[in-house]
């Protein structure tokens, strides 16, 4: 079962419409396996909708890129890979952001079993993220998240 991930207070997801790039994602597996998983490098994220409908679009690859579509799920409810309604959800948090240049997200699929995965989410691709980055990891432990299962995603 994903656990419930709360947004910040005051989260404002209309603000987070747009494109942005992946930075940085944790690399545990669902079985707990670190590292086991290395990042595609290229990916991007794009958020549309509006409130209650909210879809996020995960491209993933340069060459050859594939595409994951999901319904953003914000409250605390099951979801179940199995039910066809269900097949395509996200669970989905913003943990931090400014909005304008970074935010980091949680998110969890459920299925067979849940895989959980924290994302620095960047708007701009070019220029040094670290000072992003390390903003951003100082919220993972209070998630249970280690800033050692974070790699970084070649743009």
């Amino acid at each position: 079962k994903c656990p419930h991930d709360e947004s910040l207070a005051g989260l404002d997801m209309t603000k987070m419409e747009g494109g942005w790039h992946v930075a940085a994602v944790s690399t545990t597996t669902p079985l707990g396996n670190r590292g086991s998983a290395k990042p595609i490098e290229g990916q991007t994220v794009t958020i549309t909708g509006k409130p209650g409908e909210y879809r996020l679009v995960h491209l993933l690859g340069k060459s050859k890129p594939f595409t994951h579509k999901y319904t953003i799920v914000q409250e605390e409810r099951e979801i179940n890979a199995y039910i066809p309604e269900q097949v395509n959800e996200l669970k989905f948090a913003v943990v931090a952001t400014d909005y304008d240049n970074v935010a980091l997200i949680v998110t969890c699929e459920q299925g067979y079993n849940h895989h959980r995965v924290a994302s620095v989410l960047v708007r701009h691709s070019a220029g040094d993220h670290q000072r992003h980055l390390d903003q951003m990891y100082e919220h993972l432990p209070a998630r249970g998240i280690k800033i050692e299962d974070m790699e970084k995603v070649e743009m």
